[in-house]
């Protein structure tokens, strides 16, 4: 028993200092156990955090684990901070959303769906790391194509871009028909309703303190634990390591 504790100790310990989310293969490397041990103790972990007296959970995020602090806590460390909860822009928005469900996707397209320019919000996008340049596509001039990223991922709650909220096919008159079919406003709409989770959830880290608990004070790189709503696609909190502040154009 006192070997397990020491085990579950040991996890929190590393999931508490990870600056990034770390895998049952990671973990199970780390401390020595098999990946299926190393799922027991996890399960283990996230039942002990899931007393309604305890602030924290563990929330597994973009194929890892990490340690979240609940969603009912967040006006609490709201007030620690005192800053106030911003998003992306709507036309930021709009423009993660086409690439989310287009991807891969060139800046021409995304203008040709929104019906207007589109260079601000993408740059706003990239420099968030929430979108990259994933290649080219083939023809003339050769366009940049654009994909999201793992912090996308990390950002919106998701496992895979496979938990993204299914579309369904709006009248001809409200959806946009472009290049490679029809997009409809739900897209829109499921970004929008993870960003909004997000932000009701949580406190953003982009002023004189991290939205984390453990580098406050401590002078620790990189340790803490994330503010985040957890469950349901689009259901995640703001992570530490998203960029905050009103993207957009």
């Amino acid at each position: 028993m006192l070997f397990r504790e020491a085990e579950m100790a040991a996890l929190e310990a590393l999931l508490f200092v990870a600056k990034e989310p770390l895998s049952r293969e990671r973990l199970a490397e780390i401390l020595a156990m098999n990946r299926e041990d190393v799922t027991e103790l996890i399960r283990d972990l996230q039942e002990s955090y899931g007393r309604d007296s305890r602030g924290l959970t563990v929330a597994e995020v973009n194929g890892g684990f990490r340690l979240a602090t609940k969603p009912e806590v967040a006006p609490y460390i709201e007030l620690l901070y005192k800053q106030p909860v911003t998003g992306l822009s709507a036309a930021a928005l709009e423009v993660l959303s086409i690439v989310a469900y287009r991807q891969p996707v060139t800046r021409g397209e995304i203008e040709f769906l929104r019906g207007i320019q589109s260079d601000t919000a993408v740059a706003t996008l990239a420099e968030k790391g929430l979108i990259q340049e994933v290649g080219r596509k083939e023809g003339p001039g050769r366009p940049v194509l654009f994909g999201t990223t793992d912090r996308f991922l990390t950002h919106f709650g998701l496992l895979s871009l496979s938990e993204l909220p299914a579309l369904r096919f709006e009248p001809a008159e409200e959806a946009a028909e472009g290049p490679g079919g029809v997009f409809s406003k739900d897209a829109v709409g499921g970004i929008k309703a993870g960003e909004e989770s997000a932000g009701e959830d949580t406190a953003r880290e982009d002023t004189a303190g991290e939205q984390t608990i453990g580098e406050e004070g401590t002078g620790g790189d990189g340790a803490g634990v994330e503010t985040t709503g957890v469950g349901g696609a689009g259901g995640g909190g703001v992570r530490k390591d998203t960029a905050g502040g009103d993207g957009g154009e």
